[in-house]
């Protein structure tokens, strides 16, 4: 993750790199297991586009939960490879 990046969370906030690794390291939840489907890639030069479904499992409180999720990252390539850029995550609407 580039020290720039910009994460935007399911609550509409946006963090910095620094804040989006506090909230994780601060998360009460373990972290078991991810899917990622339907994933598409459309790179423009320099620049990509990641657009996925992912299904992240978790424990919180010894309950076991699954958060349902769209997301789409935004990656550069530079010197270092690549690395994320940014990143927005929401539910998926209920039909």
């Amino acid at each position: 993750m580039k020290e720039s990046s910009t994460t935007i969370c399911l609550t509409a906030t946006v963090e910095n790199k620094a804040q989006a690794v506090q909230q994780i390291s601060a998360n009460l939840a373990d972290f078991e297991d991810v899917d990622i489907s339907d994933a598409a890639i459309r790179a423009y030069g320099d620049v990509a586009l990641v657009h996925c479904k992912m299904d992240i499992h978790e424990v919180v409180n010894g309950k076991q939960n699954v958060n349902h999720l769209v997301v789409l990252h935004v990656w550069t390539k530079g010197p270092h490879g690549w690395q994320l850029v940014a990143r927005q995550s929401v539910r998926p609407v209920k039909h």
